[in-house]
């Protein structure tokens, strides 16, 4: 018992000496995600796009998929039509 009190004790001792410096690597990737964010942004806009480019393409996927429900639809409107006329 006593020793699985020093073990964890020991451990604990580890996790507080790494923890500021693991907590200032992540500070810094997290500032240089968000300068490398912020450049690509006004990168962007300088090439005279209104908004940055993941957001066209996200736009684009949407349009798509708009695109494929109405031919989904269209197709079921074209088969009702079909199959009612070929009962009259």
């Amino acid at each position: 018992m006593q020793k699985n009190i020093e073990v964890k004790n020991t451990l604990l001792e580890i996790v507080i000496a790494v923890l500021p410096s693991l907590t200032d690597a992540v500070i810094k990737t997290l500032e240089k995600t968000i300068e490398n964010s912020r450049s690509t942004l006004q990168s962007s806009r300088s090439d005279g796009l209104s908004h940055p480019p993941f957001y066209t393409g996200a736009a684009k996927e949407v349009a798509a998929t708009s695109d494929s429900d109405n031919r989904t639809t269209d197709k079921s409107n074209r088969n009702e039509a079909t199959s009612s006329s070929n009962q009259s």
